[in-house]
């Protein structure tokens, strides 16, 4: 299996390092949101931002599952807690009454940890609602931003793949409305990262197979990764498509027209439209660059 390291994102990452105050002696609550479409990389971005913490500045991420409720997401959130050995950071939490609620048990340990330092991070998020989850976050959010309590020094990141139920989940008529202070947004990498990894990884030659990656891949991160430390699907997908690629991945017409170059959208969702464009229009300027143009990488610096 090939080596796969953390590409990129060099200015997300530091914005959200900076957002999270990892390196602040005065460090105050802030809820923290990260968008992009799904497999472009949130939870490896927080993942990164996991690896770079200290023991003083502990980070904390977990998946809210999709079905067992609150208990499952209480469960699971030992289990990373354990996993990371931060154990003694709940050594000293007030008992309260846990039979109350198995989302009060969730409130209170992330509330704990916040006051305690840790970066709380809740991926798939969208997931809350149905573990009912929503009223919990929302009463940790208000009681850190009202005066009393602890003084917090953590911090609460919120991220998820389901882009459409996120954006609802803070929309005017629901309970997180108004409640985070700010945002990361992610989209496709680059031409630069998308270059680097293809380097990196030997994947520039030929250049036939490196322009029918660029078309099939795009700046998609995920879809990179998984061909690259060799998930079938993806090598059976370049296989078939290998055909294609040697007789007329060098004309432009063809490069219009290949079905592979637009993800399926929505004939209104002009965001989608334009980032599923990207594969074509860099593939395009690549094939200038791969035929030893030297004007091509400045034109793919400027996508």
């Amino acid at each position: 299996m090939a080596n796969w390291r953390f590409y990129g994102r060099g200015v997300e990452l530091a914005k959200l390092e900076s957002m999270l105050q990892l390196r602040s002696q005065s460090r105050g609550f802030n809820a923290i949101r990260i968008v992009g479409r799904r497999g472009v990389g949130k939870t490896e971005l927080l993942a990164e931002v996991g690896r770079r913490g200290s023991r003083d500045v502990p980070v904390i991420a977990f998946e809210i599952p999709s079905s067992g409720g609150a208990g499952q997401a209480v469960t699971d959130l030992n289990a990373e807690i354990d996993r990371k050995g931060m154990k003694d950071l709940l050594a000293d939490m007030p008992t309260v009454d846990w039979d109350r609620d198995l989302g009060w048990r969730f409130f209170h340990i992330v509330h704990h940890l916040i006051c305690k330092g840790a970066v709380v991070g809740l991926d798939e998020f969208h997931n809350a609602e149905h573990a009912r989850l929503i009223t919990p976050v929302k009463r940790l959010i208000d009681e850190f931003n009202s005066i009393g309590g602890c003084k917090p020094r953590g911090k609460l990141v919120l991220t998820g793949s389901h882009q459409q139920h996120m954006l609802r989940l803070f929309q005017a008529d629901q309970p997180l409305y108004g409640r985070i202070d700010e945002t990361v947004k992610l989209h496709q990498w680059p031409a630069a990262t998308v270059l680097e990894i293809a380097r990196e990884h030997g994947l520039l030659a030929p250049s036939s197979r490196f322009l029918t990656l660029l078309t099939a891949f795009g700046g998609h991160p995920k879809h990179w990764r998984r061909f690259v430390v060799g998930a079938s699907e993806d090598r059976n997908l370049i296989r078939n498509f290998q055909e294609w690629s040697s007789h007329r991945v060098g004309a432009r017409h063809s490069l219009r027209r290949s079905s592979l170059c637009y993800a399926p959208i929505r004939r209104k969702d002009t965001t989608t439209k334009r980032l599923s464009n990207w594969p074509r229009r860099t593939a395009t300027c690549c094939y200038g660059w791969l035929r030893s143009s030297p004007e091509a990488p400045q034109r793919m610096n400027s996508l």
